[in-house]
């Protein structure tokens, strides 16, 4: 795990814990069922997002979600805008497959490109080999 990792992961988890007051040693809730013929969003569907602070653009992402077969995919589309696109240009797609049935990830990653950097990820989850 890169140090960048680790620290993301520390901080959401003590964040998160701080926020609900729920020690982190707490096991997790049981998952809720899914209705899937009732989904918050239909096959297709878009958003766009501006990331800004005031008037102070930094990005752009659109999220898509697709229903293929007997699982959902869904795509991010990030890029940077206004000045940070003159100082620190990127663009980024990430992506998640979901099973249907159990509504577990099985595949996620990102595509990425930075400045003198291109990051290129992709992780299969096999939840048999845990």
């Amino acid at each position: 795990m890169r140090p960048s990792s680790f620290f993301l992961t520390a901080g959401f988890l003590l964040g998160a814990t701080l926020l609900h007051g729920v020690p982190a040693t707490s096991p997790p809730p049981p998952p809720l069922p899914v209705d899937f013929a009732h989904l918050p969003w239909i096959d297709g569907e878009s958003l766009t997002y501006l990331v800004s602070w005031e008037t102070f653009q930094a990005a752009q992402g659109t999220f898509v979600a697709h229903r293929k077969g007997g699982h959902w995919e869904f795509d991010l589309a990030l890029a940077s805008r206004g000045m940070v696109d003159t100082v620190y240009p990127f663009t980024g797609n990430f992506w998640s497959i979901l099973e249907e049935n159990s509504w577990r990830s099985i595949e996620y990653g990102e595509y990425r490109f930075e400045p003198k950097r291109v990051i290129r990820e992709r992780t299969r989850i096999d939840y048999a080999t845990k």
